[in-house]
């Protein structure tokens, strides 16, 4: 686009230099001459013989003459000619840069293409939530996820981080936690004709709690459970970064309306590990979801990076 801002300016240029040239020599008076006209006046031989002079420059001389109009200077020879010349040259330059700027998008997007069908594609997948404990006093959640290449090439994981995070309902947004835990698949690579690769992440109280209360609590949805974190893997030299967040909805959570329109005689889990258990990841409606591309060289702050 610059090249032909510059060629269209370049050609305006000399179509203002030969306008400015013919309006000087046309108009030059520096090296004007002048026309000197004598007359004798015509009174009888008695009286005294006298002479008029009249002193004009050539440039109001001519200015009877007529004049061609001013776009005849686009015509004469030589710098009408070189004009013509110069201007085509011009427009022939301009159109092959226009034609090279379309063939060079073409290739452009015929690698885009190849890359797009080569390239490795990592699908997150939720694996649910467990209640892991020895007695009622040493106890922790799990929550997995499962990493699928998808794709065909294969995916090199460069960074990932996540975290399971448990609020209250009325606290939103979630806050962000106070470290993350890094992908164990991080400085590895997923095959699309391997295995899926799992994650897991885990709540461990800090204080006593009781468990029983805590498993309703997170059944109803009083207490909300986010798993959140994100994916960095290369690809046919491209760099992609995938997030993922996802909110639990237990059994009696009213977010839940799958259970709600279930049958009249539902499913009522009945000890910790089943109140627990019972629900589902869902994509959380206003945290991203999305997968893009960026650039490989550049290491822009992230989630997480001071946990590093």
């Amino acid at each position: 686009m610059l090249k032909r801002l510059a060629i269209l300016a370049g050609a305006a240029l000399i179509v203002a230099v030969i306008l400015v040239a013919g309006y000087y020599q046309n108009n030059d008076t520096g090296s004007q001459g002048y026309d000197i006209k004598c007359e004798q006046s015509s009174q009888p031989s008695s009286a005294a013989a006298s002479l008029t002079c009249i002193i004009r420059s050539s440039q109001e001389a001519n200015q009877a003459k007529s004049s061609p109009p001013w776009w005849h200077k686009f015509l004469a020879w030589p710098e009408g000619i070189t004009a013509w010349l110069l201007m085509l040259t011009l427009g022939a330059i301009l159109w092959q840069s226009s034609a090279t700027a379309k063939s060079a998008e073409a290739a452009f997007l015929q690698i885009q293409m190849m890359k797009d069908k080569e390239r490795a594609r990592v699908e997150i997948n939720k694996r649910g939530l467990q209640l892991e404990h020895d007695s009622e006093d040493f106890w922790n959640l799990k929550a997995t996820i499962e990493l699928r290449n998808v794709g065909i090439g294969r995916a090199y994981v460069r960074q990932g981080i996540g975290n399971l995070v448990i609020t209250n309902r009325e606290k939103y947004p979630p806050p962000e936690p106070d470290f993350w835990n890094p992908l164990d698949v991080v400085d590895d690579f997923i095959d699309p004709d391997g295995k899926p690769v799992t994650e897991s992440f885990y709540f461990f109280p800090t204080e006593k709690l009781d468990l029983s209360e805590f498993s309703r609590k997170i059944s109803d949805g009083r207490l909300r459970l986010y798993l959140t974190g994100f994916i960095e893997y290369e690809t046919v030299g491209t760099r992609f970064h995938r997030d993922f967040n996802y909110v639990w909805l237990g059994q009696h959570d009213p977010h839940n309306i799958g259970a709600m329109l279930a049958s009249p005689d539902p499913f009522e889990p009945t000890t910790d590990a089943e109140r627990i258990s019972f629900g589902f990841w869902t994509r959380h409606s206003s945290l991203g979801n999305d997968e893009y591309e960026i650039e490989t060289r550049k290491n822009p702050k992230k989630r997480g990076e001071k946990a590093k």
